[in-house]
């Protein structure tokens, strides 16, 4: 019997132990391989696609440096 797996909230701040990074959750999908989960980055740019099984909610430290991160990068690219 296949495992239940429970989408994030849209806007979820997950980690992706596939890519290690942190990510906001955006949207579920089916493919051929299953459930999976778009993911944007914080901060913007390439959403990626997650196998949904795998995602966990990202830890308070997690979201933070992922933020931070961002930020940075903003700053270093006159944004």
């Amino acid at each position: 019997m296949d495992e239940l797996v429970i989408a994030p909230e849209p806007g979820t701040y997950v980690y992706d132990p596939e890519r290690g990074e942190v990510g906001e959750y955006v949207a579920r999908e089916v493919d051929r391989a299953g459930p999976c989960a778009r993911i944007r980055p914080v901060g913007g740019g390439q959403e990626w696609v997650a196998d949904l099984a795998g995602l966990r909610p990202a830890t308070p430290c997690e979201r933070l440096r992922a933020v931070l991160g961002a930020a940075n990068a903003g700053r270093r690219w006159g944004r």
